[in-house]
């Protein structure tokens, strides 16, 4: 094997814990090569599904722009995303934060779920990366996946199956760690609805 990702990747990304090996419609979001030409420039965005993202730089240079993924970032980023002003609007004009983070040769990234970063190739430059999904960030996730939902993102441009996972987890969990019966009764037996908050 010529790559491998990085061990906290790999303990981390949750399709690996619970994706069977019986369902082959997987697919792999492990690894990319990006290849990029001095002084492209990709805008502000939170990579699909809300997934966690390693970033290593081979060749060339990498300037990263982020945004915290506070609630009142999320909200002007979706604001952001819904309208035509997107195409001539600096994100951080309207968030007010940015930070900025240089990257070269030999270094590696990792970008946690949901901030929000723009990238500019100061030099030609060729990057090994990948995306992941993690227990740690379900929250994030699921708030990803609904602005992806309320922006109209095509589904060939969100992460796949993601659904699908998150159906897989909420399996491995009760089989792993089964609901206490008073609870299974509730569900199964009486089938009592639970109200959700409209609020």
């Amino acid at each position: 094997q010529i790559l491998r990702r990085p061990k906290v990747v790999r303990d981390l990304d949750l399709q690996d814990m619970i994706w069977p090996d019986s369902d082959i419609s997987r697919v792999m979001v492990k690894y990319y090569v990006l290849m990029s030409v001095a002084d492209c420039y990709t805008d502000f965005h939170i990579d699909f599904g809300g997934s966690s993202v390693f970033y290593h730089v081979v060749r060339g240079r990498k300037v990263f722009f982020f945004i915290p993924p506070t609630t009142s970032n999320m909200k002007k980023y979706e604001q952001w995303n819904k309208t035509a002003a997107q195409n001539h609007t600096f994100l951080p004009d309207q968030t007010k934060e940015c930070y900025r983070v240089d990257l070269y040769p030999g270094d590696t990234m990792l970008i946690p779920s949901g901030w929000i970063h723009a990238v500019w190739t100061p030099s030609d430059s060729l990057v090994i990366g990948g995306n992941f999904l993690t227990r740690l960030h379900l929250g994030m996730q699921i708030k990803v996946a609904e602005i992806e939902k309320n922006c109209g993102v095509p589904i060939k441009y969100r992460y796949p199956h993601f659904q699908k996972v998150m159906w897989y987890l909420l399996i491995h969990y009760l089989e792993t760690d089964p609901l206490p019966s008073s609870i299974e009764n509730l569900l199964l037996n009486q089938r009592k609805p639970f109200l959700r908050n409209r609020s």
